[in-house]
């Protein structure tokens, strides 16, 4: 879904490899008419010692982890000096209370950190 947007592009972290598996093939397959990013990048490691690279970052969860991993991802968001917006898409956990609320709803919350928005 987040190919049919126009990302400069798109880094998908698994923990699991049978999930990193199964994105490689799922990208192998997948190309939609709607498709504006073709440039998807799929990483198997440990999302807590994930480098989030350089510029403006939109990062989605769709509950990744226990309460534990979230809280210390919230954090390293909290740290970054660029811009990153955060959709958690069903939140089972309110780990982000570090972050700046921008909409909430029962199966999603949206997010800012506080770093300057130079870049919009």
């Amino acid at each position: 879904m987040a190919s049919e947007f126009p990302f400069a592009r798109i880094i998908g972290v698994e923990y699991a490899p049978e999930l990193h598996e199964a994105a490689c093939r799922n990208l192998k397959s997948y190309r939609g008419e709607t498709q504006k990013c073709g440039r998807i990048e799929p990483i198997c490691q440990d999302m807590t010692s994930f480098h989030f690279p350089e510029g403006p970052l939109v990062l989605f969860f769709y509950n990744p982890a226990f309460e534990p991993v979230m809280r210390t991802m919230a954090a390293e968001i909290t740290l970054l000096s660029q811009v990153c917006w955060v959709v958690y898409a069903n939140p089972r956990f309110n780990v982000c209370d570090s972050l700046n609320k921008a909409r909430k709803t029962d199966t999603y919350a949206i997010y800012r950190n506080a770093a300057p928005s130079q870049s919009n």
